[in-house]
């Protein structure tokens, strides 16, 4: 039996500049780490993001990567769509970390800390 912990699994939701520099700073982890889907508002986005960077499975939509076998959502969507994105991410049960900004204002940073309290999610 193996000591090793099993891989820590991503969703990414959006195909920016600044996502396929997460994507690749995750490779130092190696093994500790895997981008198991990416996510973006054009599925043809998403594919091109896959095939450069190794993503093995391509979601037709943000709600599907969420709702994949996966430990934490990196959200790198537009900001006017962090909040939904981050909830949605959450009430999926999932962890997320979400480029800057992290919401429009604070009210919108307060109901993404209070769901995310609120489900026991980081």
């Amino acid at each position: 039996m193996s000591d090793q912990a099993p891989p820590f699994r991503w969703a990414i939701l959006g195909t920016g500049g600044v996502a396929r520099k997460f994507v690749l700073d995750l490779r130092i982890l190696g093994e500790q780490v895997r981008v198991v889907t990416v996510a973006s508002r054009g599925v043809e986005n998403a594919e091109r993001f896959a095939a450069d960077l190794g993503v093995a499975d391509v979601a037709p939509d943000y709600a599907t990567a969420v709702a994949a076998d996966v430990d934490a959502v990196y959200i790198a969507t537009p900001p006017a769509l962090h909040e939904d994105h981050a909830l949605m991410a959450i009430a999926a049960g999932k962890a997320v970390l979400i480029e800057k900004p992290l919401a429009l204002d604070g009210a919108a940073a307060r109901r993404i800390a209070d769901a995310a309290q609120a489900a026991n999610v980081f």
